[in-house]
């Protein structure tokens, strides 16, 4: 089973599994063990689940991947705006649009500048904001996996990331 989940990780798009894929196989292999316990119709489902799960996730990847290119051609594709776009993606049906945007916001003016004009802060800083950013992607992919120890573990990096920020941006004199 452990091969052909791996298997099918390689519909996600290159990027996606280089971040992703290791995590993925190994919370399949950890509940893959649970479940072998259960008995074997327990395990036939947690497997049909965990297979339509992939195709479903890939599929919709791909789609807002093609999505996104097609309407924001000349949108740059750092990891910041993909950070963001990981934010929108994880608005659920029961919050509003606009309750959930303030949150993003809130996030973005907590420190991350994503829309912040190019080589307007020195290299370090930008470094800084995008490591932010990153740990704050991992985080809500963490979420929306339900993998809670990962959410405290990247929760802890990320107030580590900002208190990094500060400091570097007070040493520069830019707060």
């Amino acid at each position: 089973m452990r091969q052909a989940y791996k298997l099918l990780l390689q519909l996600y798009p290159a990027d996606y599994r280089a971040s992703l894929a290791a995590e993925m196989l190994a919370t399949f292999e950890e509940a893959s063990e649970e479940r072998r316990d259960c008995g074997w119709l327990v395990f036939g489902r947690f497997a049909f689940e965990e297979v339509t799960g992939v195709v479903v996730g890939a599929t919709k990847e791909w789609i807002a991947r093609i999505a996104n290119n097609v309407l924001y051609p000349d949108r740059s594709s750092s990891p910041a705006d993909a950070a963001r776009r990981l934010l929108e993606k994880m608005r659920t049906p029961w919050v509003s649009s606009e309750s959930f945007f303030k949150v993003v916001d809130l996030i973005s003016d907590a420190g991350i500048c994503v829309n912040a004009p190019p080589n307007t802060l020195p290299d370090v800083v930008v470094e800084a904001q995008e490591r932010v950013r990153f740990v704050i992607g991992r985080m809500v992919n963490a979420i929306s996996n339900d993998e809670y120890e990962k959410v405290r573990f990247y929760s802890n990096e990320e107030r580590k990331e900002r208190e990094n920020l500060r400091l570097l941006l007070e040493g520069l004199k830019i707060v």
